[in-house]
Order: structure tokens, then C-alpha cells, then sequence
């Protein structure tokens, strides 16, 4: 009696060599990244983790590195046609990364810029040009992990607390809510309020932009599409703080103010932050398919 043979699958060598020069080449970049992590870009990088655990001025950042890695996901079929093959022009980039570190700016926004910039010129000596065009908005989206510079931030922040406070006394004054105000302050018949620099709407300002422009290269496909929905999250995200701010002050009048707390202050933010952005996203959906109609029926 003789058992039948078992045949044996057999790897084609060409996919074989060009598995192993993919993992090759993924290890090598790994490799740069790990020791430029651990020597020339430790500093900013701790830097910016904390800043974003600890929600200084990145609330935001902690969103930043999963979109990117959604967005490669996302296309990972066409990056899988794309060869890889190595370009010199990332040497290039390569050096203009380490340059903050050894002028010892001292400044982390700085430095953390140089660690994209030679994140950047590590996929495109390591995979090519053909390949970074395929990535190089998640690369460059990283760059929202880190905190605007401190002044910026406050000038920033200053500015839209000017414009948040003063559509949310227009609004509450067209609800027939009386109030006196002197400065930052808003009085009720109830309860005495200051609109600090944090409630100014800064972070809805930072959040809608961030999320805003990873909107726009998900789902949007021109240039002309993409800014356009960029430049609308700016009056988006001041519409969106003079109604959070409205929010609180109506609560407050009509509750009392315990309204006006840390807790119940948090949930209306994310309440109307969350709102504005579904409400948003769902206007340019059913938008945009009314368009993709008219476009096909005309053709």
C-alpha cells in the first residue's frame, strides 16, 4: 500500500526577493528612526508626548498618530503596487532634520519639525519619491502633535475669547437674558462668571482645523475641495465656541451655577463640540452626493 504524494507550494523567488527587500528596507528605516528617536530627537519627542497626555495645548495630539496611521491603512493597496527603491534625494532632507539638534535651538517645536523632516527623508532614501507621494500627508499631518509656541498660542487664544465673548452676550441678549459685564466678566442675576483664557474656544479653533484637514484629504480629492474645507473650520470653530459659551450662560441662568463648574463645563464643551462636527460632516456628505447626482444626470 502507498500513501499519495503531498504536494508542496512552492514561493516564487521573485516574490520571494521582493518580500525580502521590502522587510530589508522597512527594518533599516525602523532602525534610523529608533536610534534618531533615542539620541538626536529624545527631547522633543518626550516634549510633545507630555504636552499631549497632558492636554497643554494639544488636546487634539493624541488623535494625530492614529488618522495617520488610518490614512496608510487606508491605502494600502496602492502602496503595496508602488516598488520600492532607494533615492538619494532623502539624504538631503536627512541633514536638514539634525540641524535644530546641533545649532541647539533649545526650542522643541523646533526640533520636533526637524524630527518629520528627517522622517521624511528616511521613507523617501529608503522607499523613493513615487513612494513619500503616497504618504507624505500622514508624515506631514504629525506635525499637529505638537503645541503652538506659547506666545503664538496666547495671542491665538486672546483674539477668539474677544470674538466667542462677544457673540455669546448678542446671543443670550436676543433670549431676553439680562447681564452686566466688565472686562472678562459676565454678571446674571444668579451667578458671577470670567471667561478665562482657556474658555476661550482656542482648542476648538486647533481641533476643528486638525480634524478638519484630515477630513478634507480622506474624502476630498482637489485642491480647490481640500483648502476650501480647511479655511471653513476657522468660522466653524468660532461659531461653534460663542455657542458653547452661550451654552453655559443659558444653563447657568436657568439651573444655576452649578452649570458653570468644572464637570458639567466639560460635558457642554464636548456636547457642542461634537454636535457641530457630526452636523458639519453631515451637511457636506448629503452635499456632495446632491452634487454627484446632478453631475451624472447632466452627463
Amino acid at each position: 500500500m502507498t500513501l499519495p504524494q503531498t504536494s508542496t507550494f512552492m514561493i516564487p523567488k521573485s516574490i520571494q526577493t521582493d518580500g525580502l527587500k521590502v522587510v530589508s528596507r522597512l527594518a533599516i528605516a525602523a532602525g534610523l528612526l529608533l536610534l534618531a528617536g533615542l539620541t538626536l530627537f529624545r527631547l522633543p519627542l518626550t516634549e510633545v508626548t507630555l504636552a499631549v497626555l497632558h492636554r497643554d495645548g494639544s488636546s487634539h495630539g493624541l488623535f494625530v498618530p492614529f488618522i495617520s496611521a488610518f490614512y496608510i491603512w487606508d491605502k494600502r493597496e496602492e502602496l503595496m503596487r508602488i516598488p520600492f527603491r532607494f533615492d538619494y534625494f532623502g539624504l538631503p532632507l536627512l541633514g536638514a532634520g539634525v540641524m535644530p539638534y546641533f545649532l541647539k535651538t533649545g526650542i522643541f517645536h523646533v526640533e520636533f519639525l526637524g524630527f518629520i523632516a528627517f522622517l521624511a527623508g528616511a521613507v523617501i532614501l529608503i522607499s523613493g519619491r513615487s513612494f513619500f507621494k503616497a504618504v507624505y500627508f500622514p508624515i506631514i499631518f504629525l506635525t499637529a502633535m505638537s503645541p503652538i509656541p506659547p506666545d503664538i498660542y496666547n495671542y491665538l487664544a486672546n483674539s477668539i475669547r474677544h470674538l466667542s465673548f462677544a457673540g455669546s452676550r448678542l446671543m443670550i441678549s436676543l433670549l431676553g437674558i439680562s447681564f452686566y459685564h466688565e472686562g472678562w466678566k459676565i454678571q446674571l442675576h444668579n451667578a458671577d462668571m470670567l471667561v478665562a483664557l482657556s474658555c476661550s474656544g482656542i482648542r476648538y479653533l486647533l481641533s476643528f482645523m486638525v480634524f478638519g484637514t484630515a477630513y478634507a484629504f480622506l474624502f476630498k480629492t482637489t485642491f480647490r475641495s481640500r483648502l476650501g474645507t480647511i479655511l471653513m473650520t476657522v468660522p466653524i470653530s468660532i461659531a461653534a465656541s460663542i455657542f458653547r459659551l452661550t451654552a453655559i450662560f443659558v444653563l447657568t441662568y436657568l439651573f444655576g451655577p452649578k452649570m458653570a463648574e468644572p464637570q458639567p463645563h466639560i460635558l457642554i464643551s464636548w456636547a457642542v463640540f461634537l454636535s457641530m462636527a457630526f452636523t458639519i460632516v453631515w451637511i457636506d456628505q448629503r452635499f456632495c452626493k446632491r452634487i454627484g447626482k446632478k453631475t451624472a444626470n447632466s452627463q
